[in-house]
């Protein structure tokens, strides 16, 4: 016997899950509008809450799905980064091995 016989719920998500890579891989806010009222009063607590989530923040997924070739990664990483660099040179080592990560960062990064 499959998951999907013994967990019903397994079909529902796998449903879901299909169908919203489908609005992102087709680059369809009409599709994303049907998305969200299909689901946002689902029986399935997470999934109604994502969808509701959606709606709550639909101009910037709307336009990561109309803009997909604009991405603010590079920034995200150097944020990343340099705060671990900060969570690293608190206490002793102080503004020295900050110094010196800065030092290797920039010998990386050429």
């Amino acid at each position: 016997m499959s998951l999907q016989h013994s967990f019903p719920i397994i079909s529902m998500l796998v449903v879901f899950l299909s169908e919203f890579y489908s609005v992102i891989d087709n680059c369809d806010t009409g599709a994303l509008d049907s998305f969200i009222e299909k689901y946002k009063a689902c029986s399935i607590d997470a999934i109604s809450q994502f969808a509701s989530g959606l709606m709550m923040d639909y101009e910037a997924v709307k336009n990561c799905i109309i803009y997909k070739d604009i991405s603010n990664g590079a920034v995200e990483a150097r944020n990343s980064l340099t705060k671990m660099y900060h969570r690293r040179c608190r206490g002793r080592a102080g503004i020295e091995l900050l110094q010196a990560y800065a030092l290797v960062d920039q010998a990386i990064a050429g």
